[in-house]
């Protein structure tokens, strides 16, 4: 009987463990994978995109999208108040200004203020690992983020910095490898393309 019990207390105790590693791996399968920085006449029209790259990612609350400065000095931080709605795999997430929100016609999960920096900077999603990139005269910690993307020039007005789907798996399809841990790599300049759940825009800027 005692081994009987012992038995479920064990299998009592593994499903605990099993569940709360699901918990705790349902928000880290994702990359950021757009950084927009306003336009000309809309500067304050920002936001950040993450996508899932496996289904069930979507408990994000309590993690945060957090902004760094050129020389890697925390600027601000944003966390989610809870979970998003929609958990499916290659879904996006998107945090954004009011005003970007308002540009775009699209409602974000999680809004920001505008604070990323054209010149150079950093943004990081907490995921496990972190996942971050740099832009333009980011001087601070190359790791998990190389050589920064576009260091001549920082993040251009109109353009948004856009991960390359095409470095791993398919070319539309985002890959946990489709990150090489380099900016200048893994990203590209490309129309702003902000998404959260099944709404897209498409149209011009200007």
């Amino acid at each position: 009987m005692r081994t009987i019990k012992g038995y479920a207390a064990l299998s009592l105790a593994l499903a605990m463990t099993l569940a709360a590693s699901k918990v705790e791996a349902s928000f880290h399968l994702m990359k950021v994978v757009q950084v927009f920085p306003g336009t000309v006449s809309a500067p304050n029209a920002q936001y950040v995109m993450i996508q899932m790259y496996s289904g069930g990612q979507n408990q994000v609350g309590g993690h945060k999208i957090s902004v760094f400065s050129a020389n890697n000095t925390l600027v601000q931080e944003f966390t989610f108040g809870s979970a998003v709605s929609n958990g499916g795999n290659q879904a996006r997430i998107l945090i954004a200004t009011a005003e970007a929100q308002t540009r775009f016609g699209i409602s974000a999960d999680l809004t920001m203020t505008a604070v990323i920096p054209l010149a150079g900077g950093k943004v990081c999603f907490d995921a496990i690992p972190l996942d971050c990139v740099a832009w333009g005269n980011y001087s601070g910690s190359a790791t998990g983020v190389g050589t920064p993307f576009n260091a001549a020039n920082g993040l251009v007005p109109g353009l948004a910095a856009i991960r390359r789907l095409d470095i791993a798996g398919g070319a539309g399809t985002l890959e946990a490898a489709d990150d090489t841990d380099d900016s200048a790599n893994d990203f590209v300049s490309g129309i702003p393309i902000p998404r959260n759940n099944d709404c897209l825009f498409l149209g011009n800027l200007e």
